[in-house]
């Protein structure tokens, strides 16, 4: 995974997963204009993503929610339900 500097690029790159990220960091929210972002640089086969954070806040992700979905559909469920009950709060 590599930070990206180029503003053509996506903010965030990781050739793992066919995901474009736009990543945000700020007090004001522009959801829609971030979304579009997203979706305008992202290749076909690429989920646009945005991931968004206040000062102090926990980072949340933003994505289609056909595409989240799709992701569940491949993701292994079991795995996660075990992940989740022994994760230390």
């Amino acid at each position: 995974m590599q930070s990206q500097q180029n503003h053509n690029a996506a903010d965030v790159e990781c050739k793992a997963l066919p995901i474009h990220w736009e990543v945000k960091r700020t007090e004001k929210v522009s959801l829609h204009d971030w979304i579009a972002q997203a979706k305008g640089g992202a290749k076909d086969e690429e989920i646009p993503v945005v991931a968004w954070r206040k000062n102090n806040a926990p980072w949340y992700a933003i994505l289609p929610l056909d595409d989240l979905i799709e992701i569940l559909q491949c993701a292994d469920i079991e795995a996660l339900r075990i992940r989740k009950t022994t994760k230390p709060k």
